[in-house]
């Protein structure tokens, strides 16, 4: 028997109960892994196409800087989260983020049902979808995406590991077909999970999971995504322009459902890194928002009133590599990567160097994930350390350092820390290197790539040391927890420990919220032991905009969407 499920635009902190997660090829989002009433209801009006009201909107264009060029904007193969902001833009999968940054709402769907067991779920299509060349959109397109998803060896495939046959299918002992997703019409898709996993929605949310038209893709091969020509989507606006290295342009999509709803007729990415660049083109009126900014300017920034902060989940951190080919054999050892750690001020990067509103980390999990008894996890998490004593912390750092070998850094190599092209990340990085020097006596260099290098570097292992941070894809430890199983796609500090896959795993196959967070303390013990990771802070979400001339902007997960924004 089906139970019809109405879907709420809730808070986010749920639970995953007895969600079998795999230790196959898991992966995620941000590269930093870096979001007023709902245009329509969850069930949605369906006046029919919208196109009818193209040329009835009133003009009004914003630009936009997110970051640099990214590596893709095909939905399966997204591996940033600049790349997933900006396609989150132009398709749509099952739901979408709520308008004013509220969770979760139906998008492609209408409606759905899930089956007493938890584990069927039923989605009816809406009657009003249509790919931005007319077509209408249907559910054999979900059915051949993530299918694509899952036996394309692409980064993000994890984001459906709780579908039926998934794992197996990533690891190729099970063939595409067999994946728990079936068009049972067009307008019905069938989903069937491997165990019940109440955050599902927020999945079918993500834009890696929406559809994708074959025939496209077959006609112009695994980089139809480059041409604005081939670029099809079902989302609320549409590729027009993509000048590598300058920007990319879209137009509202007068397809989309709920174009009339829609606020920038244009939205244009300005793909940039250089953030005095950004600053400028801001504060000339340019740029309507910017992710990014020197650091230095940021206290005359807040004085005018530009800068902005979003709420976010999310660490950042320094990773160690532990078995890549950049693998330094000294910092392989818990007690040199704990006096590393222990020699960062986290109170002083916050305070001093990133200054927007980040908090020192503690642990690797920031707050936001509550148990059944509404609990906060990270309220019974143990500490790694104690950011309130940091000249204990030194004296400690240089103790740890002399049993292991190198008292006052003798003899230890100098290392190599790799970041992308950032001033946040080259202030972080320089604090960092002179710290360590002060403290350790520890040689560091500083190496900046382009971002697209940087992520290809970091994923192949080549480095010793680099910069690295997550922001959740739904609200819950696991999206976190996950990235250091050993056979995770984003476990790019190669840390491979049998204990903590069964603590990941255990947490998985558990029937309640404070069962799963008993096995996920276990396993953030031991990161704190061996620290493959070094947490630096928890995120904050900031950027630039001026609020007294925009209105309708929200971020979701640390997506920031743009398509409700207007002036005023």
């Amino acid at each position: 028997m089906m139970k019809k499920t109405m879907l709420k635009k809730a808070a986010a902190a749920v639970l995953c109960t007895a969600m079998v997660v795999s230790l196959a090829a898991c992966g995620g989002g941000s590269g930093t892994k870096e979001t007023a009433a709902a245009g329509s209801s969850a069930a949605g009006s369906e006046a029919g196409s919208t196109g009818e009201a193209a040329g009835e909107k009133e003009a009004f264009e914003i630009n936009v800087n997110n970051g640099s060029e990214p590596a893709s904007l095909d939905p399966n193969a997204l591996n940033s989260n600049d790349s997933m902001i900006t396609t989150l833009h132009m398709f749509e999968g099952l739901a979408k983020y709520a308008k004013g940054g509220e969770g979760v709402e139906l998008g492609q769907a209408k409606d759905y049902t899930v089956s007493d067991d938890g584990l069927v779920y039923t989605f009816t299509l809406r009657d009003d979808i249509f790919w931005s060349d007319g077509q209408p959109v249907v559910a054999g397109d979900f059915v051949y995406s993530w299918q694509r998803l899952v036996s394309g060896g692409y980064e993000n495939s994890y984001f459906i590991d709780m579908v039926q046959n998934a794992v197996e299918i990533q690891n190729g002992t099970k063939d595409k077909s067999e994946l728990g997703v079936k068009a049972i019409d067009d307008k019905t898709l069938e989903v069937t999970l491997k165990a019940p996993c109440n955050y599902f929605i927020e999945i079918v949310a993500a834009a890696v999971t929406s559809p994708v038209r074959q025939d496209v893709i077959e006609a112009n091969g695994e980089m139809w995504y480059e041409n604005p020509e081939t670029y099809i989507g079902n989302g609320a606006y549409k590729l027009v322009e993509w000048s590598h290295q300058e920007k990319i342009v879209m137009e509202a999509n007068d397809k989309y459902y709920d174009y009339a709803n829609l606020g920038p007729t244009k939205i244009t990415w300005m793909l940039m890194d250089d953030d005095n660049a950004i600053l400028a083109a801001f504060e000339s009126g340019d740029l309507a928002y910017a992710a990014s900014f020197p650091t230095e300017e940021l206290d005359r920034l807040k004085e005018a009133g530009t800068f902005q902060v979003a709420p976010v989940a999310g660490t950042y951190y320094i990773l160690v590599n532990a078995e890549g080919k950049g693998m330094i054999p000294e910092l392989q050892d818990p007690k040199v990567r704990r006096a590393l750690a222990l020699a960062i001020d986290r109170n002083y990067v916050t305070d001093m160097v990133t200054k927007r509103g980040e908090l020192p980390a503690d642990t690797f999990l920031p707050r936001g994930f509550h148990d059944e008894d509404g609990k906060d996890y990270y309220d019974s998490a143990d500490k790694f350390w104690d950011n309130s004593t940091y000249e204990a912390n030194c004296e400690e750092a240089k103790k740890l350092m002399a049993e292991a070998g190198y008292p006052d850094g003798a003899g230890f190599p100098t290392i190599s820390y790799t970041i992308n092209n950032n001033s946040a990340h080259a202030a972080i990085a320089e604090y960092v290197q002179n710290v360590w020097k002060e403290v350790l006596g520890v040689d560091c260099t500083i190496d900046s790539q382009e971002f697209a290098v940087f992520l290809d570097m970091r994923s192949a292992g080549d480095y010793a040391l680099a910069r690295a941070g997550w922001t959740v894809d739904y609200m819950d430890p696991a999206s976190l927890m996950e990235l250091w199983i050993t056979s995770s796609g984003n476990n790019d500090c190669h840390f491979y420990n049998e204990e903590y896959d069964s603590y990941i795993s255990a947490a998985a196959h558990a029937t309640s919220q404070n069962e799963r967070f008993e096995n996920f303390h276990k396993a953030e013990k031991i990161l704190e032991e061996q620290l493959p990771i070094i947490p630096i802070y928890y995120y904050s979400e900031p950027y630039l905009m001026d609020t007294s001339k925009y209105d309708g902007f929200f971020s979701y997960l640390a997506m920031p969407v743009f398509k409700y924004v207007v002036q005023k």
